[in-house]
């Protein structure tokens, strides 16, 4: 299935990457999120060359969201959303890690603050240099957007039975505005 595919490479990196569309018969394939190489689900394709060499990654589809392959604040990390189900994936290494959200419905780069950030309907998460650097409470009852990183602040709109503006601090995922609901856990 052809999926509409976004590849933003805002961040250095010390690996190369490529989206495929076909599966080379030479290389070393991984079924995530299993993390498998006995097979697995449909999904994104990925082409990655890391530190332990050159590997094909099938990431499975979600059900509804983005898709898309951003590189990240670490180095050695690429983010790979697909059809909204994300991973967070080590080139070197070979394994990801899921993203703590889904579906996921868009991402956008804080270059300034050093974070890759993610929204579901009612919350975000951000990624920096060492991994997840934060995630917030819910911003939102069901929906965000216009969302815009302005300086230290990332704003947006959400809903609590009408539009309401909120802030995030980019250096604590600390809100204010919004739904004020507390976080599921």
């Amino acid at each position: 299935m052809k999926v509409k595919l976004q590849v933003l490479d805002l961040f250095r990196h010390e690996f190369a990457f490529s989206p495929i569309e076909e599966m080379p018969p030479s290389l070393p394939v991984w079924y995530f999120p299993e993390g498998s190489t006995d097979g697995g689900r449909d999904g994104v394709l990925v082409d990655i060359v890391g530190a332990s060499g050159e590997w094909i990654g099938i990431f499975a589809f979600g059900d509804v969201g983005v898709s898309g392959i951003y590189s990240c604040p670490d180095k050695t990390r690429l983010l790979v959303v697909s059809r909204g189900q994300g991973f967070y994936v080590s080139a070197d290494e070979v394994r990801s890690e899921a993203v703590p959200l889904e579906p996921v419905l868009d991402v956008c780069a804080a270059r300034d603050a050093g974070l890759l950030i993610m929204h579901d309907f009612t919350r975000f998460v951000a990624y920096g240099d060492g991994g997840l650097a934060w995630e917030t409470q819910d911003v939102s009852w069901d929906g965000i957007s216009s969302v815009e990183v302005d300086g230290a602040v990332l704003r947006g709109t959400g809903w609590k039975g009408k539009n309401v503006d909120f802030e995030i601090e980019l250096a604590t995922g600390v809100f204010g505005g919004g739904c004020g609901v507390v976080s599921r856990k």
